[in-house]
């Protein structure tokens, strides 16, 4: 293949994929991060959500401390609609079930894969605090330059890692057998002898995943419905309970955007990271277009919040109001020439740069405004504010975090929240493997953290 043959394949496969559903299900992923955000003052951070709920000790404090009932409820809805909405839902015009594509994309990796994957994610998310859709989505939406360097880190390490063929080496030292680490196959002995055993129990794990769910929902809505609308219901709650709402909107919204983008197939992340397919036009640009449209409408929401605008304040003001308006200031009577030198300054002073200027009568209604940021969350009381990171260092842990994050997300194309769809569709290798490997994992980031902060 000559160069210009090799450019004109790269430039065909920049739309490669499914990016047209990558761009809507990215646009859902903004979504469900700027209802959080908006609504509860909250950051969809799927690993942070999740590490929260895993790191109490005991694990039952999640469910009698109100401040987490919000993640509960973004978690179990997340869950509810992985499990409905897979049932509908076939990618690509596949005719298999969701469920089906995910375990036949699960069986290419080796269980060691999993468990390495899953523990160096767990580390990783917990030392450098954040993940794709933490410092993806909502991270680079708000320009934050540890995001900007996370996202950077494990984008690169990521991508070196599936390159250099890691997981291929991986599995040619657990086969002694093969010859060449570059050339084994996915259809080796010991990945075939793996498939039939999580063939069988593939028969059994949807229905213990989707037993699950509904053990969780149920405690979850008991947790709710005793804690806000029973006899000890209070005033200092209230901000609690205005989170509940947009958490499980947001989870379900969050939930469909990675199945209609196809985020949920670890093939979809994996043939994205291996851009060594660029020149030969098999690149797969799908997450390119879900990151873009999802920074997008999470950036988009970042505009109504005080200290986090970029966009120059203005108003677009109604049809109907604006006709009001007009319509009235030309009723008005001339105002005398002797008063024009007084109002001069005034109209001078309006139209200084940087400021809307609008006629002496105001319109108060308006179908878009950012001349006023939010001072708090729409659905939350007065007084409350947006939870927001403002750390700003780039630090060792942050580093080495997005590294190790970056190169178990490689292994074998998980990250917290497609792993957890995965575990609610009944997956072997994640729900037995991947995710005891990521438990451990944040446990073994926390300690590591700790002892970093006692250093210092």
């Amino acid at each position: 293949m000559t160069m210009t043959e090799s450019l004109d394949a790269a430039t065909e496969t920049i739309w490669l994929g499914r990016s047209g559903e990558g761009l809507v299900g990215g646009a859902l992923i903004g979504l469900a991060a700027a209802i959080l955000l908006l609504f509860s003052g909250e950051i969809m951070g799927s690993s942070g959500i999740v590490n929260s709920l895993l790191l109490n000790h005991p694990m039952s404090a999640s469910f009698k401390d109100p401040a987490q009932h919000w993640k509960l409820v973004f978690v179990a809805t997340f869950l509810i609609v992985a499990q409905v909405s897979s049932y509908f839902f076939q990618q690509g015009g596949s005719s298999s079930s969701m469920g089906t594509v995910l375990k036949t994309a699960a069986d290419q990796q080796p269980s060691l894969a999993y468990v390495l994957g899953g523990l160096l994610v767990g580390f990783g998310t917990k030392l450098s605090n954040g993940c794709t859709s933490g410092h993806g989505i909502c991270g680079l939406a708000r320009l934050s330059r540890r995001s900007f360097t996370a996202v950077s880190v494990f984008m690169t390490v990521a991508i070196v890692a599936t390159v250099l063929n890691l997981g291929d080496m991986l599995r040619f030292f657990l086969e002694p057998t093969s010859t060449n680490p570059v050339t084994v196959v996915s259809n080796s002995s010991l990945i075939t002898e793996e498939s039939q055993l999580y063939s069988q129990l593939f028969q059994y794990t949807p229905i213990v995943a989707t037993s699950l769910v509904a053990l969780l929902t149920l405690v979850v809505l008991y947790t709710i419905a005793s804690t806000y609308y029973g006899s000890s219901r209070g005033e200092s709650n209230a901000e609690n309970l205005a989170k509940i709402l947009p958490g499980a909107v947001a989870g379900a919204v969050f939930a469909q955007g990675l199945l209609i983008s196809g985020m949920i197939n670890p093939s979809t992340v994996m043939a994205f990271l291996n851009v060594a397919n660029i020149p030969n036009g098999t690149w797969d640009s799908t997450l390119l277009a879900v990151m873009c449209s999802g920074v997008l409408v999470s950036f988009i929401s970042y505009q109504f919040i005080q200290g986090y605008n970029v966009v120059a304040p203005f108003c677009l003001p109604s049809h109907h109001a604006a006709a009001h308006h007009y319509k009235k200031v030309a009723s008005q009577e001339p105002t005398p020439k002797e008063q024009q030198p007084q109002q001069q300054p005034q109209q001078n002073q309006q139209d200084a740069p940087g400021e809307h200027h609008q006629s002496p009568t105001r319109i108060s209604k308006c179908v878009f405004c950012l001349t006023h940021p939010l001072e708090k969350p729409v659905s939350l009381p007065l007084g409350s504010t947006f939870h927001i990171p403002t750390n700003t260092t780039i630090d060792y842990a942050l580093i080495l975090g997005a590294a190790c994050f970056g190169l178990g997300w490689s292994l074998v194309g998980l990250c917290p929240a497609p792993a957890i769809f995965s575990a609610a569709l009944g997956i072997p290798q994640v729900l037995l493997l991947w995710w005891p490997a990521y438990v451990a994992g944040i446990h073994w980031g926390d300690r590591y953290k700790n002892r970093l902060a006692s250093k210092q």
